[in-house]
Formats: structure tokens, C-alpha cells, sequence
């Protein structure tokens, strides 16, 4: 309630996950807007898969670009994180296409 009056409040991961989810229910995009920009300014190792989680059912895209970016800057250390495996197979699937796009990216011959 605080958002809708005053528009000034603190964040932390587990506000801005469930903010979300009311911003998405009520339809308040400018608080979508900051609990997305938060989120994605916060993205670590220890809370990418419980970001994923909890909000790529919900369709907000500029999270799900930077999880999936913040994904693959971290690939190799994802990949052994025991809770890896509990990322949607779509994340994954999206995941390996931004990788594959990128190396084909990269992979030019100059002459």
C-alpha cells in the first residue's frame, strides 16, 4: 500500500518477488517496473534459480532477458549449482538458443 500513496519504499528480493506478483495481479506497471529493475540489479548465483522460479510464469520480460543474460555470463558455474536442474526446461531451452546465438556471433573469420 505503501507504493500506491507515497511511491517510496526499501526493497529486498523476497518484497520485490512478492510485489511483483501483486503488481502483476493489480495491474500497477510502474511498480512492475521497479520490482523487475530491482530484481535484476540483484541477480547472484545464490538467488537466480529462486528468481526464475517464482516469476517466469508471469511474463515480464526485461526480468527474464536479464536472468536469462545473467545466465549466461555465469553458464559454467550455473551448470554445477545442485538446483540447476530445477530451472524450466523452457529457461533452459531459451538459455542454450542465447548461447548457441552468441557463439555463431563470434565465431566470424577475419581476413
Amino acid at each position: 500500500m505503501r507504493f500506491i500513496y507515497f511511491e517510496d519504499f526499501e526493497l529486498d528480493q523476497d518484497l520485490a518477488l512478492d510485489l511483483l506478483v501483486v503488481s502483476d495481479k493489480y495491474l500497477l506497471p510502474e511498480l512492475a517496473s521497479k520490482c523487475e529493475r530491482f530484481l535484476v540489479e540483484s541477480l547472484a548465483q545464490d538467488n537466480i534459480v529462486k528468481v526464475v522460479l517464482e516469476t517466469d510464469h508471469l511474463g515480464f520480460e526485461n526480468l527474464r532477458k536479464g536472468t536469462l543474460n545473467f545466465a549466461q555470463r555465469n553458464l559454467d558455474s550455473m551448470r554445477i549449482r545442485k538446483d540447476f536442474g530445477e530451472l524450466p526446461q523452457e529457461f533452459i531451452s531459451d538459455l542454450d538458443k542465447l548461447c548457441e546465438k552468441s557463439k555463431q556471433k563470434n565465431n566470424f573469420i577475419d581476413y
